[in-house]
């Protein structure tokens, strides 16, 4: 495939000096104060700054809603902080067993996270050195908000990357995440002018660094330039090398000789679509396979644009790759039509050809984003001060005109417009990385360096996109409520929102305005979706509209819902209710019905109050279980006019019997009892027949009370109805009892916290939810061999005498190792950790080399099939481990 290139004039708009245009300040946040600088003199190597410049290539990462950063601080600490996006404060841990030694700006440190396993990789001083590496325990990342920051977390210094072994001439590491998970590295082995380019991938299945990648650019081959005649060795300068979709981007120059950048020429591309293994050049043919033979400057098809030495061509610039095969650079060189120097833009069109435009900017070493919509972000600095420019397509993406949206005047930027990708791939925020320059100097004595005054480090989050972005709740949130709603921040100049809700990921992505996940368009950002269902995942995006149309399709973020379910009809009143006249000798239990009130003659008079009984459901030893809580009973009739009728509580019993003295009569005499008035007036002359309910807070509050913070759990309450009128005449009400099948008066209740989910299943099997008797741990109630515990964690009826799939078999490369573990418990948390021993001493066990193979849906549980590796004697241990 033949290469061509199409030059073409940009545009720029210089827009409103100091004042933001069409770019929106989401967030400044403060890392550090005292972020290390170097001092100018001797002792300085090449720049001043340390953290923020072109050399570190991945100062900032997000995942799963946390930011991290790493830097050096001013007591030459490395430093990893963490914050909570998109506002929290950040967390910084300082490693203070290293201490970094030279003023050397290319020393940089470097962060990258697997997100397959959740650990954090530093690699951290060295310009042609041995490695500096550490990482952190398994599952830092996966699950941040039950980690306790600091230090402790990450492991000892080493020059060993895992199973690769110890790496040398190690110079400007950088990490980068891969679409399956893993994480990948890249370094430059040697020095200026002679060093080649190397690649290493992370596992986060087996936890290590995988053997046999390394080497792919080789410093071999000869070039003939304008500075440089018959050179035989050289270094790769990278520009980027990162993901677009699924396939791998490279783009470079190279430079001949140590002696400065009038030695650069070139732009260099290749491609990997198998993580780095082998590589491709622009017109997809194979030129290289890493650890065996390499990319060099004479490889066929690998100028993407030939740029000869000495026109003013930097290293170590910018790129940015999309998933359909386009890829953008931007560098700086003197423009060979009208030879003046600034930024040039190389582009790769989906088609495969190369072509370029002159910017009309020029600054710090800038770094690259690019949008859903062809748009492009351009980050860097201009003496001291931070500027964002954008870069708008014509239609047909054959050029751009370029405007500058943030000008951030008097921002003393001390780095060079490093920006966190991830979160830009993920969320369209463009987190900046600013550590402010340094004025003065420092000396803190002891022989120590001479430094620059500390200064403060600074992310900026800015809204540049026209997309929606920042949904609340926060995207793959759970526990929405039924009747929430959904918000946003809008794109910019949006004048409206078109939203879509739905189950089906794919079909909210590709959702119209004729599709039922259509839910209306909107003009503020803010939505209420109607009829969702419980423990349902929900996906949604918002296209935002200007002019009419839309500028800009959004990204399908996803929520649960999962609130927490009042439970009801787990207080119905029991077959001991009675009425209770003054005459001790009448306590009625025998009717469907009593009369509430007065009347009748003087051998049958009625004077009768209602006491009805519950008991209390054991929730454990927790205090104020009861969220809300309201008594419902039916009212039939009535006789006359009726008094006013009152609620009271009586307090609580080990029995559930009504007591003769639970009497309340309408006569001067004392209550016999001691009762608590709860409500006046639940019942009177102008209620009409139906469900009567309570109001108000004073049930809740007697409940809870009585319960005690577990101590009445099992336990009885009473409660009283009763009129307080004098008896003059047939005054009365008929209202059901407990006898009445389905018409029991019922005390219905939110709980005021919510149960876990072995502790809903005790309530669910054993009516309560404490670890104790019959729905203890380790009961086993049917007889089966098998505790709750387990019985509960492999989904399991404990009513049943079933047994768990647990078996080991021989397998292709190993056991095969099968296990049943519970939908239930897996979607609560719940960890299923399969390890292997050879010895069975405690210390013994391991979980290395043991893969996944496929997970079956069988009812509420699921079948796991896992590859274990076998011993040096064909035989193992084998053990499924569970932790809540």
């Amino acid at each position: 495939m033949k290469v061509s290139v199409l030059i073409s004039l940009g545009f720029l708009v210089l827009t409103g000096w100091g004042r933001a245009q069409n770019a929106a300040v989401l967030e400044t946040s403060l890392v550090e104060a005292s972020g290390l600088t170097f001092a100018d003199g001797s002792e300085t190597r090449f720049a001043n700054r340390i953290n923020g410049g072109t050399y570190q290539q991945q100062s900032l990462s997000s995942f799963l809603g946390y930011q991290y950063t790493v830097y050096y601080d001013s007591n030459r600490h490395v430093c990893v902080g963490r914050r909570k996006l998109p506002a929290g404060a950040w967390e910084i841990a300082r490693l203070t067993d290293y201490r970094f030694q030279s003023n050397d700006s290319h020393n940089v440190a470097a962060l990258g996270i697997c997100q397959k396993d959740g650990t954090i990789h530093l690699a951290f001083d060295h310009h042609a050195d041995d490695l500096n590496y550490r990482v952190s325990v398994l599952g830092v990342a996966l699950d941040p908000e039950s980690v306790t920051w600091g230090a402790g977390l990450f492991g000892t210094v080493t020059d060993r990357l895992g199973a690769v072994g110890q790496l040398t001439k190690v110079t400007y590491p950088r990490f980068f995440p891969s679409p399956n998970g893993n994480l990948m590295m890249y370094y430059r082995f040697g020095g200026s002018g002679s060093g080649d380019g190397m690649i290493h991938e992370y596992d986060g299945r087996t936890h290590d660094w995988t053997r046999g990648m390394g080497q792919f650019i080789s410093r071999s081959g000869r070039y003939d330039g304008v500075l440089s005649s018959n050179s035989t060795t050289r270094n790769p300068y990278i520009n980027g090398i990162s993901y677009g979709g699924n396939r791998l981007h490279a783009s470079w120059g190279w430079r001949e000789s140590s002696g400065g950048a009038q030695f650069n020429h070139d732009l260099c591309y290749a491609y990997s679509d198998d993580h780095g293994r082998t590589w491709r050049n622009n017109a997809g043919a194979l030129i290289a396979t890493t650890g065996t033979s390499f990319i060099t400057v004479n490889s066929p098809g690998l100028n993407v644009a030939n740029i000869p030495q000495n026109i003013g061509l930097s290293n170590q610039y910018t790129h940015f790759a999309f998933p359909d095969g386009r890829c953008h650079v931007v560098v700086d060189h003197e423009d060979p039509v009208t030879g003046v120097g600034g930024y040039q833009h190389y582009w790769r069109s989906v088609g495969g050809a190369w072509n370029r435009e002159a910017i009309p900017l020029s600054g710090s070493r800038p770094k690259l984003a690019g949008d859903d919509d062809g748009s492009l972000y351009l980050v860097f600095v201009v003496g001291r001060e931070l500027r964002i420019a954008r870069g708008t397509p014509n239609a047909t993406r054959t050029r751009w005109s370029w405007v500058v949206i943030r000008w951030e005047n008097g921002s003393k930027a001390g780095g060079e417009g490093q920006f966190d990708l991830d979160r830009w791939q993920g969320e369209r925020v463009l987190s900046i990385y600013d550590q402010e320059s340094a004025d003065t100097v420092v000396n803190y004595g002891n022989g120590t360096p001479v430094d620059g005054l500390p200064t403060p480090l600074r992310v900026r989050d800015y809204q540049v996109s026209s997309m929606a972005i920042l949904p609340v709740p926060e995207d793959g949130a759970t526990g929405m409520s039924l009747d929430g709603s959904l918000s946003w921040t809008a794109g910019l100049n949006a004048g409206s929102h078109r939203v879509y809700v739905g189950t089906d990921s794919d079909a909210v992505a590709s959702a119209t305005l004729a599709s039922p996940e259509y839910r209306g368009e909107v003009s503020h950002s803010t939505f209420s979706p109607a009829g969702l269902r419980n423990g349902e995942t929900y996906y949604w995006r918002v296209d935002e509209v200007a002019g009419g149309s839309v500028a800009a399709s959004g990204i399908v973020w996803s929520f649960e819902t999962r609130e927490v379910v009042p439970l009801k009809g787990g207080m119905v009143s029991l077959a001991d209710d009675a009425s209770v006249r003054d005459n001790g000798s009448v306590v009625d239990r025998e009717n469907i019905t009593t009369l509430l009130g007065s009347g009748g003659s003087s051998s049958s008079r009625v004077d009768r109050c209602t006491v009805f009984v519950f008991q209390l459901p054991d929730y454990g030893l927790v205090g104020d279980p009861f969220g809300n809580a309201s008594l419902e009973f039916e009212y039939l009739s009535k006789q006359g006019t009726l008094k006013n009728c009152d609620l009271y509580g009586l307090g609580r019993r080990e029995m559930a019997e009504v007591k003769a003295g639970d009497y309340y009569g309408q006569t001067s005499d004392l209550d016999a009892t001691d009762a608590i008035l709860l409500e006046r007036d639940i019942l009177t002359n102008s209620s009409s027949p139906g469900q009567v309910r309570s109001s108000g807070e004073s049930l809740r509050d007697y409940l809870n009370g009585q319960y005690e913070g577990g101590l009445g759990a099992g336990k009885f309450v009473f409660l009283r109805l009763n009129t307080a009128g004098p008896k003059d005449g047939i005054d009365r009400a008929t209202i059901s009892m407990s006898e009445s099948e389905g018409r029991q008066p019922r005390i219905d209740f939110n709980l005021g916290f919510e149960l876990t989910a072995i502790q809903a299943w005790r309530m669910e099997n054993f009516l309560t939810a404490s670890n104790l008797g019959d729905g203890a741990d380790d009961a086993d109630p049917n007889g089966d061999g098998e505790g709750n515990f387990y019985e509960f964690a492999t989904g399991q009826n404990p009513q049943s005498n079933s047994r768990a799939t647990l078996r080991v078999m021989p397998g292709d490369g190993g056991f095969q190792f099968e296990y049943q573990r519970g939908l239930q418990a897996l979607q609560n948390g719940f960890s299923f950790i399969v390890e292997w021993s050879d010895t069975l001493q405690d210390n013994s066990w391991s979980s290395v080399g043991i893969t996944l193979g496929t997970v079956q849906p069988n009812g509420t549980s699921q079948l796991v099939k896992m590859t274990v590796p076998t011993g040096v004697d064909g035989s193992r241990f084998v053990r499924l481990r569970v932790l809540e």
